[in-house]
Parts: structure tokens; C-alpha cells; sequence
């Protein structure tokens, strides 16, 4: 599954926000109001969250679950990190890449009979990591990266991006099987 790059703390769970209605509020706004009173401070670094406006009706309950709500209806990323609540347009992402055996690459040169004795042959994993890195990089919005000593790719992308993205490697892992094989029987009589 794919995660965040940068780690992120728990919201503290004992703080409880009582019942509150939000009606296009800019999401700088909502979270200063939800978060007063706490240690939680709130920090962010461009001016473009006063066009996230947020509109949400009978918000309660525990901070995390409220902080959540507010983040996700104003399609944004949240992240606690000591003490800080920090607000973000974009994060960024490592899926790991399934194992695959890594094959060398060998000359490529021809028997007499035509046939290739060796074959230049490219790196499976690799190639399934560009595979899957091209279409990221589509549904991401910005170029992935493929890191082949780690076996991961890497990627930046909005909230939107990463729903697409999730969608994608979800579809992959329970989708249709990544291994076909095909099998030819003959009958020999002697």
C-alpha cells in the first residue's frame, strides 16, 4: 500500500469538539476555530487555502475524527507533526514495488542456425516500475520516479491525484491476476 513519505503523530483523542455547522468557511478559519483553547497550533505556507472553502453540518466529536472531516471536505492534506498541525496542497508518496527477480544483461549474438544462443535481457522489475510509474505519473498529475535500489516509486501529487492513485493500486492488487500461464497438452502414443 502506498504512504506517506514524511510521518505524521496522532492528534491528541481526549479533546472533544462539541457539535458545530461550518458554511463556506475558508479551511485556514475552520481549523483555528476547532483548534482553540488547545496546545495545537496551526501552521501553512501559501496563501491559496482561503479558496478551500469548507461547509459542514453537525461537527463533533473527538478532535482527529473533526480535524479529518474538515481536511477531507476542503481537499487538503493534514499532517501533526510536533505539536503543529500543518496544512499542505501536495504530499508525497512511496508504493513499494512487488518483488521481482532481477535478470542480468547478457550480449546478444546468433548460432548459425539463426537462433539467439543469449539474449539481451532487461531487467523484469524494472520494467514493470516505468510500466507503473508512466501511469502514477498520468493519474498523479506529475512525473513518479522509480527508485530500483529501494524497489519503490515515488510520487507528489494533490488530494485528487492520490484518490486516483490509491483507485489504480487498489484495482491492481484485487483486480485481475498479474500471472498468466499457459499450458498445451499432447498426446503421444508409441
Amino acid at each position: 500500500h502506498e504512504r506517506k513519505l514524511a510521518s505524521s503523530d496522532k492528534l491528541p483523542g481526549n479533546i472533544i469538539i462539541p457539535t458545530t455547522n461550518l458554511t463556506a468557511v475558508p479551511v485556514t478559519a475552520a481549523l483555528q476555530a476547532v483548534l482553540k483553547g488547545t496546545d495545537v497550533s496551526l501552521s501553512w505556507d501559501t496563501s491559496s487555502f482561503d479558496d478551500h472553502l469548507v461547509t459542514v453540518m453537525n461537527l463533533s466529536g473527538a478532535l482527529p475524527q473533526v480535524v479529518t472531516k474538515i481536511c477531507a471536505a476542503a481537499r487538503v492534506f493534514c499532517a501533526y507533526r510536533h505539536g503543529s498541525l500543518e496544512l499542505k496542497d501536495k504530499e508525497t508518496f512511496i508504493v513499494p514495488l512487488p518483488p521481482m527477480a532481477k535478470a542480468t544483461n547478457v550480449s546478444s549474438s546468433s548460432s548459425t542456425t539463426g537462433i539467439p544462443t543469449a539474449a539481451s535481457v532487461s531487467s523484469v522489475s524494472t520494467a514493470a516500475g516505468n510500466t507503473m510509474a508512466d501511469a502514477i505519473s498520468d493519474l498523479a498529475g506529475e512525473k513518479a520516479k522509480v527508485d530500483e535500489q529501494g524497489g519503490n516509486i515515488i510520487y507528489t501529487t494533490d488530494v485528487d491525484g492520490e484518490d486516483n492513485v490509491r483507485q489504480y493500486l487498489e484495482e491492481l492488487r484485487n483486480g485481475r491476476p498479474l500471472v498468466v500461464l499457459q499450458l498445451y497438452i499432447w498426446e503421444v502414443q508409441l
